[in-house]
């Protein structure tokens, strides 16, 4: 099984937990960031982050708030705005 590291950052609302392929110095392409769906995670994207990582491709994968290792978020059923603040 391929594994990827997760990692978090530190936000003023709360943990954010990410997984990620570094770009390869000499590669200037943007991120590419991917997001996942009900259920998901930051895991779900491992085949394409291990892809994005051998070709040298900057790729982030997170996890939503409640999801993963980010902060869950206080309501038992989120509204699109508890996502998006």
């Amino acid at each position: 099984m391929i594994h990827m590291a997760s990692h978090t950052i530190a936000t003023a609302r709360g943990q954010v937990g990410f997984r990620r392929a570094d770009a390869s110095p000499e590669h200037a392409a943007p991120v590419r960031v991917c997001l996942h769906g009900i259920g998901g995670g930051a895991a779900s994207w491992v085949e394409q982050l291990t892809a994005a990582q051998s070709k040298g491709e900057p790729l982030l994968a997170w996890d939503a708030p409640g999801y993963g290792k980010s902060t869950p978020l206080t309501s038992a059923e989120p509204t699109a705005d508890e996502y998006a603040a």
